[in-house]
């Protein structure tokens, strides 16, 4: 099991708590997902549906973790005709809500533009050891001072 991230990732105000992400993924390596809160996740829904698992792990990968449903239905169910995929995809979003999901009901899945985006909460709610090591590198790489850098680079290799 991997250890939670334990500096405060995301920005608050003064007399306010940080906001940490919800759920961090790791996608190098063994692929895990660990929460940071108490989750409302239906587990045996999310062993048993892989694809909800798919569907999620296309948006980690998706430009803004965001894709259009026919972009998704086409990639997910390039074989099957377009209601049928439709309507696979909406019952593998709806498991994935469940899964991806507080106690407290904050989702990590939103819809957007009438319901034609699927879309994965940011790096603030999401953490994906992906986007922390690309923005690790894209920091060292534009870093000047040459001991920050390599703190940068380092930090970066042991992700």
């Amino acid at each position: 099991m991997r250890e939670p991230l334990s500096d405060g990732i995301g920005s608050f105000s003064s007399g306010e708590e940080p906001k940490l992400p919800l759920l961090q993924v790791y996608t190098f390596g063994e692929f895990a997902m660990q929460w940071r809160v108490p989750s409302a996740g239906d587990e045996d829904a999310w062993k048993s549906r892989t694809s909800a698992r798919s569907l999620f792990l296309l948006l980690l990968c998706a430009p803004n973790r965001q894709a259009t449903r026919s972009q998704l239905t086409g990639i997910l169910w390039p074989e099957t005709d377009e209601a049928k995929a439709r309507e696979s995809l909406r019952s593998a979003s709806k498991v994935l809500r469940r899964v991806v999901c507080t106690v407290s009901l904050e989702g990590l899945l939103e819809t957007r533009h009438n319901g034609d985006i699927l879309k994965l909460a940011d790096q603030a709610r999401l953490w994906v050891d992906v986007d922390a090591f690309e923005t690790l590198v894209q920091q060292a790489s534009r870093e000047t001072e040459l001991r920050q850098a390599l703190v940068l680079w380092q930090e970066a290799r042991q992700m």
